[in-house]
């Protein structure tokens, strides 16, 4: 699926102070870190992903909490109804397969009866 663009400007790691630390959307600064990269554009991007790999519970701007292991892939969409590839449900019966499983470094463990087809 395309996820758009993603501007980033590399730094140095003087340049590390620079950075507004948040750890409520991205991975905080890490000092061992050999470069630094600011995200010019595509932050919003970058977190949902971040968030769909770390299958946390987090709230959104309204306060509604929102559960990332429900962001899911859906492997057989229905075509004739034009249907979503990414929904938000419980994941479930080899059908939805949560993003956090697609993004695992382990993911053929974690989704065997799909791994050949990804």
């Amino acid at each position: 699926m395309p996820i758009g663009s993603l501007f980033l400007w590399e730094m140095n790691r003087q340049s590390a102070h620079l950075i507004r630390q948040s750890t409520d959307v991205l991975p905080s600064f890490n000092s061992a870190n050999k470069h630094v990269w600011f995200v010019i554009d595509g932050q919003q991007r970058l977190s949902v992903i971040h968030q769909a790999f770390q299958a946390e519970v987090r709230p959104n701007d309204a306060g509604r909490e929102i559960d990332f292991v429900r962001l899911c892939f859906v492997v057989h969409p229905d075509k004739q109804n034009n249907a979503l590839r990414i929904v938000y449900r419980k994941p479930g019966d080899g059908e939805f397969v949560p993003i956090r499983d697609i993004l695992a470094a382990d993911w053929r463990n974690r989704m065997p009866s799909q791994a050949k087809w990804f």
